[in-house]
């Protein structure tokens, strides 16, 4: 009898030595399947997540070219080298370069007015502080130049499409109540542009800010020049 429970013990001695022996491996069986799957499923969510982003980008620009479509007679009329379907690429700027050089609305500098529609080529064109937008929209500038320091443009009406190409805002307020000729503003828009973004020309004369001016705390590359202070923020 005794023999036998010894037995007895002996078995389940070694079953339990058995199980935890293989214990270890099965669960390193188990994580390392675990693993597998997720290391399966991570890079058929990235390539998912990317044909999406692709099939999003396709569809916007589907969309930004039959939205411009609508202008073509309009890009005729102008003389505009290109469709205006070509705006609608994301690198729009590159891949149109020497054509915007090759156009010479490109070389001048135009003044809105405060009701804006229609289409719009210039170097540089200068709105006013605060514009209405009253029909379908469409501005082509090197350099955009607001009156006052706070511009803004309003819509009424109309589609609205503004492409700057190569600067930043630049803000101007005039000074000086005598009005002065559309020549004169010409002048001294060119006179900043070509210090600021073209590096082509001196200094512009330095002269002190007149009181009563108050310009932003991030106003930056400012100069007075003729009848106007001009800076960018």
């Amino acid at each position: 009898m005794k023999s036998m429970k010894s037995s007895y013990r002996c078995c389940r001695l070694l079953i339990l030595t058995f199980c935890i022996a293989i214990l270890p491996q099965t669960i390193s069986w188990d994580l390392g399947r675990k693993l597998s799957v997720l290391n399966n499923i991570a890079p058929a969510a990235s390539a998912q997540q990317d044909q999406d982003e692709a099939q999003q980008r396709a569809l916007l620009l589907a969309y930004r070219r039959e939205k411009f479509e609508k202008w073509r007679d309009s890009f005729l009329t102008y003389s505009i080298p290109f469709p205006p379907e070509a705006l609608a690429s994301y690198n729009w700027r590159k891949e149109l370069a020497s054509a915007f050089e090759a156009m010479p609305q490109m070389r001048e500098t135009r003044i809105a007015g405060p009701y804006l529609a229609g289409v719009y080529i210039a170097d540089a064109l200068v709105l006013p502080e605060k514009t209405t937008v009253v029909g379908d929209l469409f501005i082509i500038a090197n350099h955009l130049v607001f009156e006052g320091p706070n511009p803004g443009i309003g819509a009424e009406a109309g589609d609205v499409n503004i492409f700057p190409i190569k600067s930043d805002n630049v803000r101007r307020i005039k000074i000086d109540p005598t009005s002065d000729s559309p020549e004169e503003q010409t002048d001294g828009v060119n006179e900043y542009l070509r210090w600021v973004f073209r590096k082509d020309s001196s200094l512009p004369t330095e002269r002190d800010l007149p009181s009563g001016i108050d310009l932003p705390k991030n106003a930056r590359n400012i100069r007075v020049i003729r009848n106007y202070v001009y800076f960018q923020q």
